[in-house]
Formats: structure tokens, sequence, C-alpha cells
């Protein structure tokens, strides 16, 4: 992380600071949300906060907020597998009051999601179903999101760590489907991969991914 605590003042306004409440990061995942908040001082009235790619003749907007009580909020969704350099600027209508200097970020490789596998046409009474994929996530950063597309087995534990169904996913397939007696399960396979709590209801299906996170 490149803390962008303080902007470099243009000399019409050497008065206005800004400050970046976590910086801003050089790595992201492909299909991550570049999220920044913070805070100016010094900024005239309806003076705005720009976060701008740098592009072959300058300088393009990608994200803009205006100052709210001294404090705003940039978000943008850059493109994956990107080596971009960012900069922040204050600006009052068109005049430039402050920016900082360029900061490069590199953007990862976008997820690869699992087709999703339909819903089964009948479950018995009283039974509901958990629809999902099993995913590579992590890596050297900035990292991985990625679907595995079999095969592998996935495994329903119940709360007292019994199991209550599996199914194979067969190469190629993907995604799995799980059908179950309604309660609280967690998702297993024989990669050491684990998914959160998942609650399943009667008559109702649940998306619910299986992650293997890796080094």
């Amino acid at each position: 992380m490149l803390s962008l605590a303080a902007l470099a003042s243009s000399a019409l306004a050497r008065a206005v600071r800004v400050h970046i409440d976590e910086g801003v990061p050089t790595l992201l995942a492909g299909g991550e949300v570049l999220k920044l908040s913070g805070s100016a001082s010094g900024a005239p009235r309806r003076a705005h906060v720009q976060l701008e790619e740098r592009v072959a003749h300058g300088w393009k907007v990608v994200a803009r907020s205006p100052l709210r009580k001294g404090g705003f909020v940039l978000s943008w969704r850059p493109p994956a597998d990107s080596l971009l350099n960012v900069r922040i600027t204050v600006r009052s209508a068109t005049r430039l009051l402050a920016y900082s200097a360029a900061v490069r970020v590199r953007v990862g490789s976008a997820p690869r999601y699992c087709p999703q596998a339909p819903a089964p046409s009948s479950v018995p009474a009283g039974d509901g179903w958990i629809v999902g994929g099993l995913y590579y996530s992590g890596g050297p950063a900035p990292g991985i999101f990625e679907c595995h597309g079999g095969p592998y087995t996935v495994a329903a534990v119940d709360e007292a760590g019994a199991q209550a169904g599996a199914v194979t996913v067969a190469d190629g397939a993907a995604s799995y489907v799980l059908v179950l007696p309604a309660g609280s399960y967690e998702l297993q396979s024989e990669l050491s991969c684990y998914s959160d709590e998942v609650t399943v209801v009667a008559g109702k299906g649940v998306k619910a991914d299986t992650i293997c996170n890796i080094p």
C-alpha cells in the first residue's frame, strides 16, 4: 500500500490538503473495486475530488466525488490484466487546485466463474439444494479467482460433523448440485477446500461455492 496522505498542492491553492484513509493499493485482483475514502481541508466550496488514469494525451477521469462536509468517496473497477498509473486531484470547476504523484497499480486476471448447474427438477419433501462451484483463490499477488472444472468430490457435513451427502463432479462439468435435508452444513472436498456455513431451506435452493485457498 502506497499512502497518499498528503497531496502536492498546485501554486493556485497551496493550502489544500487531502488525507486518504487507507492509501492507494498497488495490487488489485481482477474484478476488484478500487475504493478510496478520505477528507480534504482548505478547498473552496463546490470543490470535488477526482481519480484520474494516465492516458496517451493526458489524464482521464475515472471516478469523481463531491466534497461533503470535507469528506469524499471514490469508487472504480479498473480493467483486468492491466498496469495503470493513477493520481488524485482536487478541482474547483475546471481549475486544478492540488494533485498527487502518480501511483502505478497492477490489476490481475479477471475472475473465471463456473457455469451454474441447473436446479433439480424435483426434490423430496423437506429437502432443499445447494448449487455452486469449486474455486482456486489466491496465489502470487495480485492473485487469481478461477473455476476448477473437475473432477472432484464435494461433501456436505452437518453441524454434528457427519457427512449428509456428497456429489462427484466430472471433468469439465465445473459446478455441482447437492440435494439435502433442511439444515446447516459446511462443504468440503478432497482438495482441502471449504465453504462458509450454508443453510438449506426445504423446497428452496441456495448458492454456495467451495473455495481452495492457494499460497
